[in-house]
């Protein structure tokens, strides 16, 4: 009565997606070039994998989340330079939901370190605040980038765990 389907399928890749791309690049964002086909290829492999097909029009993601757009920073070797990353990789390493909730560690150190690398310099005193709408687009490729190291640094299950918790106390 009901059509059954398997549980997975095989990914339709574009083969235009450069398989370089790893955790053993020293870069943290892809090119622009490849972004979209990249991006049709991890959204086919999530599918076959058991996904809606649509997550972009399902969420906030897009090919430009891989490319690191305005950040001035995109490699490992800048990045680790200029961010505490010791303090970065302790802060986000177990996010406790809880924790995160009333009194976040994980969420600030990823702010200070997307602020760092941004280059963006801010203040409280009226003048200079953060808000043109160039530097919010600086800050959100930062972000992605900053993530991408998180990412790279942490094990595949602690990231997931991480990230999902992180996305769901964004209010």
């Amino acid at each position: 009565m009901y059509p059954s389907f398997p549980k997975t399928y095989d990914p339709v890749l574009t083969g235009r997606c450069p398989g370089f791309y790893s955790n053993r690049s020293d870069t943290l964002v892809l090119q622009s070039a490849v972004a979209d086909d990249c991006f049709r290829d991890i959204i086919s492999i999530l599918a076959s994998k058991g996904a809606n097909s649509s997550i972009s029009g399902l969420c906030s993601v897009k090919s430009t989340n891989l490319i690191g757009g305005s950040c001035p920073v995109k490699d490992i070797g800048t990045f680790e330079k200029i961010v505490n990353t010791s303090k970065l990789l302790e802060s986000c390493s177990k996010v406790d939901s809880l924790k995160e909730c009333c009194r976040p560690v994980c969420q600030p150190a990823i702010s200070e370190a997307v602020l760092l690398i941004s280059r963006i310099k801010t203040t409280l005193g009226g003048k200079n605040i953060v808000g043109v709408p160039s530097e919010i687009v600086t800050l959100n490729y930062c972000k992605g980038v900053v993530d991408s190291w998180i990412a790279r640094k942490l094990q595949f299950d602690d990231a997931s765990s991480a990230f999902r918790l992180l996305s769901f106390n964004k209010g």
